[in-house]
């Protein structure tokens, strides 16, 4: 077998050392695993690689995955992707990996899921190496085939950027402005040898279809159709580039991001919420979203998804999720990955489902202790005792401190969320009320106002906490037995 320093072609080494450049994809002494699969386009990569080894002062190592689809064929690519490391005494290691069961456990395409467990375990494998980069064989032709498939199904301006370069800062492409045909035109002057898969004339696959039916045909109207696509992804990559800057500006004035503040306002999103209920969420405010025209708000709302939720969202998805503005509180529309949008009075939340039934908490109710303070998963409940001579003012600008008149207090205090049907009369007001009504005058949102707490006396509600305490519970001039309830965030 020949050896990798006799790869000849001195002009496609010059376009993919401009590529490395360009894009500044290898620095000195770094380790790269090359994710080698014994096809053309994987072989070249390694030589080109070996060739220049001690011009960039790496080091390279390859990773093999059998994806066990083709019985003794992929055996046989294993054996031969190992044969070529140990003549260019690269270091080489393989893993066998059922595709097929991966999957059918995903709910995803063979190709999908030989692709994202091929990342997986080269990442795996990096780390275990300690390696700081992998280096795949994407070509042109690839990218082009990339750009058709994201056409075919609709995408905006992020699926015309085709195959990144460089993805997550690790994941480098040297290869990407050459052709499949440059590359065996090479190997085949070289006298270097590949594995051939027969698997990519099968045009049941997605991808092979594009390749085998469709680029032909456009090849016939322009020959050159790899570079003009090439062109058409670097342009994308550019205007993207420029309106991801618009987006985050944006999202700056979109995205609700409630303070944070050591006592905890149950009216701004509170941290324990997403704590307790491992849920991670996003608020959009309606009023800012309608300042922007319609194609924009659908790009902030996918984007601050994305980043947000790691929520990847189709258009159709993102214009449903625009329309809700337009809708009366509490509608709501299903999203992918068991996320759901509502619409409240001045956010659109998008959330995990949150059925009405849901429990949040480790109980349904917390017995209140005085001095110590009880700790209700992430929250912290103290009660004091004071009378009139021990404490002078009893009149707190916190709402997260109340003070209650004890004298026909019936201990313990009660902690629960509050149930339908529930009723307090708020200070102030001569008639009780519903918790429901009340709650809804205060404008709790949906999802909020199932999360609520309530301090009970006995079958009584005292205090909607962070709210208002019952009038019949105040203090008066003849109050000498009165108790202090504060909540904090126990961090």
């Amino acid at each position: 077998m020949a050896s990798g320093t006799r790869l000849l072609s001195k002009p496609l080494d010059k376009i993919i050392l401009s590529t490395i450049s360009s894009y500044n994809m290898i620095k000195q002494e770094d380790r790269i695993i090359i994710a080698l699969s014994g096809g053309a386009d994987s072989v070249f990569l390694l030589h080109f690689l070996h060739k220049y080894i001690r011009y960039f002062n790496i080091q390279l190592f390859a990773f093999h995955v059998n994806h066990q689809l083709r019985g003794v064929a992929a055996d046989s690519d294993e054996l031969f992707c190992k044969s070529i490391c140990e003549e260019l005494q690269i270091p080489f290691a393989s893993v066998s990996a059922n595709v097929k069961q991966f999957a059918i456990d995903r709910k995803q395409s063979i190709e999908e899921a030989g692709r994202n467990i091929r990342y997986e375990l080269l990442k795996e494998e990096m780390s275990r190496i300690s390696c700081n980069k992998i280096a795949t064989a994407h070509h042109a032709d690839d990218n082009t085939e990339s750009v058709l498939m994201n056409l075919t199904k609709g995408c905006g301006i992020d699926g015309l950027r085709g195959i990144a370069p460089i993805l997550e800062g690790i994941i480098i492409r040297p290869l990407l402005a050459v052709s499949k045909n440059e590359i065996i035109k090479t190997l085949e002057k070289s006298g270097f040898t590949f594995r051939t898969d027969e698997t990519n004339a099968d045009n049941t696959f997605e991808r092979n279809k594009i390749r085998g039916m469709i680029v032909p045909v456009l090849k016939e109207i322009n020959p050159a159709l790899a570079s003009a696509v090439s062109r058409l992804t670097e342009n994308a990559r550019e205007v993207s580039n420029q309106y991801e800057v618009l987006l985050s500006e944006w999202e700056q004035q979109v995205v609700f991001s409630p303070i944070n503040n050591k006592v905890i306002d149950t009216r701004t999103e509170p941290e324990w919420v997403t704590s307790a209920s491992n849920k991670r969420v996003l608020e959009l405010k309606i009023k800012a979203l309608k300042l922007l025209p319609n194609n924009s708000q659908s790009a902030v709302i996918r984007h601050t998804a994305a980043k947000h939720l790691n929520l990847q969202l189709l258009k159709i998805h993102c214009d449903a999720v625009r329309e809700l503005i337009s809708k009366i509180t509490g509608t709501a529309i299903e999203l992918p990955k068991g996320y759901t949008a509502i619409r409240e009075r001045e956010l659109i939340l998008i959330s995990k489902s949150i059925p009405d039934t849901a429990i949040f908490f480790s109980a349904d109710c917390w017995e209140l202790s005085f001095g110590k303070g009880t700790e209700i998963d992430g929250l912290l409940f103290q009660v004091e005792h004071f009378n009139s001579a021990q404490q002078p003012n009893y009149v707190s600008s916190d709402k997260m401190t109340e003070y209650i008149d004890g004298r026909n207090i019936i201990l313990p205090l009660i902690v629960r969320r509050w149930q339908a049907g529930d009723s307090f009369q708020p200070l102030g007001m001569k008639n009780s009320k519903k918790v429901a009504d009340f709650l809804a005058e205060q404008r709790v949102s949906t999802r909020k106002k199932r999360l609520q707490l309530v301090v009970c006396s006995g079958s009584d509600i005292i205090w909607v906490v962070g709210f208002r305490i019952d009038e019949r519970y105040k203090i008066c001039e003849n109050s000498n037995n009165i108790l202090k309830l504060k909540v904090y965030l126990n961090k």
